[in-house]
């Protein structure tokens, strides 16, 4: 099963945080991306997803998943725009279930 697992700031430092599930407390940004590395792999496929402090996606990574095709025709609003849009709700979601 894909799992999903999120960087996401915190007061205290960093928090791994898997969809459904209390997060893990970390000091420091790298410490959180290494545990959501090893987290993805252990199952086998899934995503990690990395945000900085100002709630944007900062990076996404795929381990055993098929590779995400762009689009074929560009969108007006700009894909710029479209990640940030996203970056906020998802941020937003994750910080209400905290």
């Amino acid at each position: 099963m894909t799992k999903t697992v999120y960087v996401l700031p915190s007061d205290q430092g960093w928090t791994v945080k898997k969809e459904g599930k209390p997060g893990r407390l970390f000091t420091t940004k790298k410490d959180a991306v290494s545990a959501a590395r090893k987290a993805v792999r252990a199952a086998a496929s899934g995503q990690y997803v990395v945000f900085d402090k100002d709630g944007r996606i900062t990076s996404r990574v795929a381990v055993g998943l098929p590779k995400i095709l762009p689009p074929y025709r560009k969108s007006s609003l700009g894909t710029k725009r479209i990640e940030e849009v996203v970056s906020k709700v998802i941020f937003a979601r994750l910080i209400s279930e905290s």
